[in-house]
């Protein structure tokens, strides 16, 4: 037991590095020229990165090994009886059928021992009745359990299990958090969205199914640590975002709160630096605020490569594939070409190139990249069917998702999954599952 303890201290210490680093990391982004080498601080976070993702695993793994130790002591003994009971059937049709006994086999002999209690898990008859096998536990209360330990297991099988929408564990409900829209989570995958959401506002507020979760209810499910940086991100997310003023400093970057909220230049309560709340650039003397030379760079180099600006953040956005309609990640919708609310104005949906490419996506997820290979002339049709159908209709806002072994990339995060993806029924967007819960 005390190596499992220092086994789950390590891993604790070594996921708590590990979202600091993250959080420092995440701070300083986007905060550097991109075409400089990355500096010595920069080096050294990926350095202490890697070695404390080396030590978290290795923390993992010797969870495994002792689980899966434990699994052999209790498997052990659910053989042995399970063995018995097909013994015990034999025995019983020989003496129904006048035939001679056979002779009693050690797993007989084993489970007749009253020492034989001791070693069967009073929760094989709670877990095997959850997932409706319990022969084996009703074989042990018919035939081993004192009275009262009988009465304790059959009180132990009343506990209620749900599978969690996202890894499909199934877990004790007490267990888990129920989203408003039924689902349930496991406390690890919960705990997961939780933490993306602290560095991929797409994914803020937590979310499933579209509705938000409620923090009052599942903050108190979560460590203190991400209870805190939850807090803290809550508060910066909720800030209108042309009104979030941060830190001046690069290598800081610190959240100072709304430009609503100072009348005069911020001190950041990190590093006592000074920043304006006018220009958001480091605090100055001059009236107006000066200009800032490395943005002017960037937008002339925007306006070059026909790069649009959100009209809500001010974030530049390259459009590589899809139509005209952007969503930005401050959640603005509008149009690429004129930064208009969309529909708003009366420019074109789609670039012909980029509805091709779309479709040819699109239909390679529907029928499978056999079609196009073995039968060009049916996959060059279904294309121009659905290029048609998506000038029209490309949002679909009633996703129904199937199962699609195989691995691939989600469309939506671009993560590649090994195993399988969902693909929308309507639209044939191939997503994971975390996207079509949590983003979608």
């Amino acid at each position: 037991m005390s190596d499992l303890v220092d086994t789950e201290t390590s891993a604790l210490i070594a996921q708590l590095l590990l979202d600091d680093i993250e959080e420092l990391k995440a701070a300083r982004k986007g905060k550097g020229r991109y075409d400089q080498p990355p500096t010595d601080d920069e080096v050294a976070f990926d350095f202490q990165e890697a070695a404390f993702q080396r030590m978290l695993d290795d923390m993992k793994s010797l969870r495994v090994a002792h689980s899966m130790s434990r699994a052999l002591v209790t498997d052990a003994a659910i053989l042995v009886a399970a063995q018995a009971t097909h013994d015990d059937h034999a025995y019983a049709q020989a003496l129904s059928e006048g035939r001679p006994l056979p002779e009693k086999t050690s797993q007989q002999r084993t489970v007749e021992d009253p020492n034989f209690v001791a070693i069967v898990p009073l929760s094989t008859k709670t877990d095997a009745a959850a997932d409706g096998k319990d022969a084996v536990g009703a074989y042990f209360d018919s035939r081993f359990l004192k009275p009262k330990t009988q009465v304790s297991a059959q009180a132990s099988g009343s506990i209620k299990r749900v599978n969690c929408i996202i890894c499909d564990d199934r877990i004790p409900t007490h267990e888990s958090y129920a989203a408003p829209c039924s689902h349930s989570y496991c406390l690890s995958c919960l705990t997961d969205l939780i933490r993306a959401s602290l560095t991929d506002e797409s994914l803020y507020p937590p979310r499933c199914c579209s509705t938000p979760f409620s923090p009052g209810v599942f903050a108190s499910l979560l460590p203190p640590t991400i209870q805190r940086q939850f807090e803290i991100k809550s508060r910066e997310f909720g800030t209108p975002t042309l009104q979030r003023l941060y830190c001046a400093s690069s290598t800081c970057s610190h959240f100072l709160g709304s430009t609503e909220d100072f009348t005069h230049p911020a001190r950041c309560e990190k590093c006592d630096e000074g920043t304006c709340s006018l220009c958001k650039q480091f605090e100055h003397g001059t009236s107006p605020c000066p200009e800032d030379e490395a943005t002017q760079i960037v937008r002339a180099l925007a306006a070059t490569q026909s790069w649009q600006t959100c009209p809500d953040c001010k974030n530049l956005i390259e459009l590589s594939v899809g139509c005209y309609h952007i969503t930005c990640r401050c959640k603005a919708s509008f149009c690429y070409l004129c930064a208009e609310k969309w529909k708003n104005c009366s420019c074109p949906q789609w670039d012909e190139n980029r509805l091709i490419v779309h479709a040819e996506r699109r239909v390679a997820n529907e029928v499978g990249e056999a079609v196009r290979q073995a039968q060009p002339e049916v996959f060059r049709q279904r294309v121009q069917q659905r290029a048609a159908h998506m000038y029209n209709y490309h949002d679909c806002t009633n996703h129904r998702w199937r199962y699609q072994s195989g691995g691939g990339d989600c469309e939506e995060c671009n993560h590649y999954l090994p195993q399988y993806l969902l693909v929308c029924r309507e639209c044939h967007l191939q997503a994971c599952v975390r996207c079509t819960r949590n983003r979608l």
